[in-house]
């Protein structure tokens, strides 16, 4: 593994299929993944169509060992989401409700992201970044994480914001921090989960962009 030599590239509709098994293994547990592959398929679908959708993947020529996805117009992306796939999303989370209904008021509230992740002009939203297992500690998702601000930035925008969870959760937030994302603050979910929020100003200095391999990324 430590001779990839990592490219990174646009994702593509074709390359969906490979990111949904990516995600299912990197959060595993997690309210997305529990409601199954073709949900997360057409989330995903959705990111590589959407014309505010920025979707970027790690590639050595023969496989993907990550992907970064995000959203220069957040509201405006979660209110095509729903409009366009709304039927789609239910038939996909059919299947998980009936073995789990309680999943569902948290699905409902998920339909009210539009107001939610309503920023101001010239912010976006990196919404996930996943690596595979045998490819941690690599450098990967430093890479992904610096070509989606830059890309970013040649989108127009001014800052870049992103949740993860506050507690157990560690590595991941220093991953963060170390990229040069701030903190701005906390909240708690409607199911208790406890969220940090973090922001970026843009843009930055790619030269010295922290350090690489941190745990799991």
């Amino acid at each position: 593994m430590q001779d990839l030599h990592i490219e990174i590239r646009q994702m593509t509709q074709s390359d969906v299929k490979r990111v949904v098994e990516i995600h299912q293994n990197a959060f595993e547990g997690f309210f997305l993944t529990s409601l199954g592959s073709r949900f997360l398929t057409e989330i995903y679908s959705a990111i590589v169509e959407d014309p505010t959708g920025i979707s970027l993947l790690a590639y050595d020529g023969q496989d993907i060992y990550g992907f970064a996805v995000g959203t220069t117009k957040p509201a405006k992306f979660y209110r095509r989401l729903i409009r366009r796939r709304l039927w789609k999303f239910f038939l996909a989370s059919l299947a998980p409700i009936i073995r789990n209904p309680r999943i569902l008021p948290h699905l409902v509230r998920g339909l009210s992201l539009p107001t939610e992740a309503a920023r101001p002009e010239g912010w976006g939203t990196l919404l996930s970044i996943g690596v595979t297992r045998e490819a941690r500690n690599l450098g990967i998702g430093h890479l992904l994480v610096t070509a989606f601000l830059k890309e970013s930035v040649q989108r127009g925008l001014k800052k870049v914001n992103l949740l993860t969870d506050k507690y157990h959760n560690d590595a991941v937030n220093n991953f963060y921090q170390h990229e040069g994302f701030q903190y701005d603050h906390s909240f708690v979910t409607a199911e208790g989960r406890w969220m940090n929020e973090y922001v970026i100003d843009l843009p930055v200095s790619w030269s010295s962009s922290s350090k690489r391999n941190e745990k799991g990324l």
